[in-house]
């Protein structure tokens, strides 16, 4: 969990920090910030925490040590001792389902959702690279005196696709 908010905050420090294009950003940056609080905020809304899930893993050792000393206790009576001993490991195995249950759960949200973000970060990469290639050819066009050709629909219509609006 810890590692998810370290690079959700250099991702933030990065758009904070880019360089602008002719004194605009290439993408809507408080959307973009937007999107990373509502990361954190499902995630934080949606996850047990790795220390609540070892804070009861340490309590169910701590559980499990006492049941060592009780049934340390009453070893004359072996039949209260097994029963007590497979009611131990009954709920020790129990809490160790719930417990990794709890993990996976976690792992594959986490999963989906940097899935979904490198899908966005994708379309932004090639938002970018198309609008450098075109800056290029009509820089190029401008060497030779060719007349600069706009296709302002198609711009329009990658912009939509990344979620930045045209005004």
């Amino acid at each position: 969990m810890e590692e998810i908010r370290l690079l959700l905050d250099k991702l933030e420090k990065m758009l904070r920090t880019s360089k602008k294009f002719f004194g605009s950003s290439i993408i809507n940056t408080k959307e973009f910030l937007s999107l990373i609080s509502k990361l954190r905020t499902t995630i934080d809304k949606n996850f047990v925490s790795i220390d609540e899930v070892n804070k009861l893993r340490r309590e169910l050792e701590e559980k499990e040590k006492q049941l060592q000393l009780l049934t340390n206790d009453i070893l004359n009576n072996n039949e209260i001792v097994m029963q007590a001993y497979e009611y131990a490991n009954k709920i020790k195995n129990q809490a160790n389902e719930e417990a990794q249950n709890i993990i996976d759960e976690a792992e594959k949200y986490v999963y989906k959702i940097m899935i979904n973000f490198e899908e966005e970060l994708k379309k932004l990469l090639n938002f970018v690279a198309n609008t450098k290639k075109n800056i290029e050819l009509n820089l190029e066009a401008n060497k030779v005196g060719v007349k600069k050709v706009e296709n302002t629909e198609s711009t329009r219509s990658e912009l939509k696709k990344v979620n930045i609006k045209v005004k």
